[in-house]
């Protein structure tokens, strides 16, 4: 866990939302993992106020390190904020449950929590624990449109000779004979590992959510199962659907935020800034840093 390339606009700007947020500021980039937390847990000393603001940018990562993150961040302040400038996915919307408030930019996105395992007889290929509800799904639509087409056209082209019992009894042995044997493949084991996964992820909900009190039970069970897709987009007014609290950032939190993804020799300052540094340098922007690397930190 390694601090970004200096940005003293950034820090002056972040000392300066520090101060008009009474909140200690600190920074989390790239996906979520036991890295990230150890690196967040170095960084964060002795709080300096009751409030913490977590400006946070993930596509997500380990759904346990994520509840690890949100629960330390409770036993040392009183209240966590959560601001997403950019985007915050799968196990990063863990961690936005466990917040107090969120702020977003009219822009920024979330995106479902889908538990991810690995997939069944492979080592590096990870799916969706949904996937086996999808499967069933299907094959159920399927075995209903197959029984009712069938015994719709029976009745239809008989002109009722074959009665609707009749051709939905035949319509029903058709479907099952088409669709048993794709159902006998589906491996009850794997349904169970599956549904442990979705389990554990609505019961690390559910805890988070019960220190925010910023969502409600049915909102975590949403975002674990309703969602069709893991890279499905919530945008700013579904987000505000979902939680309690949610706003857009201040101008100045805004400008922070924005510094902090400018490319090398780039900074944007308020028109008065309470310290203007005598050189104005930007940091990497997210595009030209290795993205399998988090990087965490406390800003002000």
């Amino acid at each position: 866990m390694t601090e970004r390339p200096g940005n003293e606009v950034a820090k002056a700007l972040a000392k300066q939302v520090s101060d008009e947020e009474r909140a200690d500021i600190y920074q989390y980039f790239g996906p979520i993992n036991e890295e990230g937390l150890k690196g967040l847990q170095a960084a964060m000393g002795d709080p300096t106020h009751a409030r913490a603001i977590l400006v946070l940018t993930t596509q997500g990562g380990d759904g346990a390190a994520a509840y690890q993150i949100a629960r330390h961040f409770h036993r040392n302040y009183e209240r966590l904020t959560v601001y997403i400038p950019l985007s915050c996915a799968s196990a990063g919307t863990f961690v936005a449950l466990g917040a107090h408030d969120l702020i977003m930019d009219a822009s920024a996105i979330m995106g479902p929590i889908d538990p991810q395992i690995r997939k069944h007889d492979e080592i590096c290929t990870r799916e969706s624990a949904l996937s086996s509800q999808a499967a069933l799904r299907a094959l159920g639509d399927a075995a209903y449109k197959i029984m009712e087409d069938t015994a719709v056209s029976l009745v239809t082209r008989s002109e009722t000779a074959v009665s609707f019992k009749l051709a939905s009894e035949v319509g029903a042995n058709l479907a099952t004979s088409l669709v048993s044997g794709l159902a006998s493949k589906l491996d009850p084991t794997v349904f169970g590992t599956r549904q442990l996964a979705i389990d554990s992820a609505i019961e690390y909900g559910n805890r988070l959510i019960r220190v925010s009190n910023n969502a409600s039970e049915d909102t975590v069970h949403h975002l674990v199962t309703e969602y069709p897709s893991h890279d499905f987009v919530i945008d700013f007014a579904e987000a505000s659907e979902l939680f309690r609290n949610v706003s857009e950032p201040s101008e100045l939190l805004r400008l922070y935020a924005m510094n902090l993804y400018l490319p090398d020799g780039i900074a944007i300052v308020p028109d008065e800034p309470a310290e203007r540094p005598d050189q104005e340098w930007g940091s990497a922007s997210d595009s030209d840093r290795p993205v399998e690397q988090s990087e965490a930190l406390k800003a002000a």
